[in-house]
């Protein structure tokens, strides 16, 4: 497998090194993943959780029963719905962002970035929640219209795609088939000239 690698300075390669495992373990638990995710979570991450008492701890703590809904095959499945470090998770996501467009474009990223995802919802809002995978689901096809190609040597485990237009650039990341984060990014009006 051929990793995206960066330069990074050994301060910051080792201080994000604990938040990379949370991703690695947090990402595949999601429902709805590709088969490499399972195999994936069955083989390694359940273990690995399994021998973190305190990652049991914090991931059981605010734990509760859910039913989901799968629109597609029109099934309901009972599930665990668990709160994460949503901070912790969008942190190294944008550090990975980061990361990805120095990487695309060999130039550190200076723009204003945000970011969703559509593997967490916030709590007590179906409007807001609706609201963001709307948008989610307008940048999808806002990608797919212009055929933005898609980054990445194992696109089972994560790709990327990248456009731009005018001040705003697009970033998506795709894990394990279906979880996605988009990065909107706005750049200063004379760095688009």
């Amino acid at each position: 497998m051929n990793m995206i690698v960066v330069p990074a300075c050994d301060e910051h390669n080792g201080d994000k090194s604990a938040d990379d495992e949370y991703l690695m373990q947090i990402l595949p638990m999601s429902i709805g993943l590709n088969d490499v995710a399972n195999h994936y979570f069955q083989s390694k991450v359940g273990q690995v959780i399994a021998s973190n008492n305190r990652l049991v701890g914090s991931l059981t703590e605010g734990a509760v029963p859910v039913t989901v809904h799968d629109i597609e095959t029109d099934q309901l499945a009972h599930a665990v719905a668990f709160k994460v470090d949503m901070n912790r998770l969008l942190s190294v996501l944008s550090m990975n962002a980061r990361a990805i467009y120095f990487h695309h474009h060999g130039a550190k990223l200076v723009a204003k970035m945000s970011s969703v995802t559509n593997f967490s919802l916030l709590e007590g809002s179906v409007e807001l929640n609706d609201m963001v995978s709307q948008a989610m689901q307008m940048a999808d096809d806002m990608l797919n219209e212009i055929n933005a190609s898609r980054h990445g040597s194992n696109p089972d485990v994560f790709f990327y795609r990248i456009a731009r237009e005018g001040n705003v650039e697009l970033i998506e990341f795709t894990f394990y088939g279906t979880s996605k984060v988009l990065f909107t990014l706005i750049h200063d009006v004379e760095e688009s000239m």
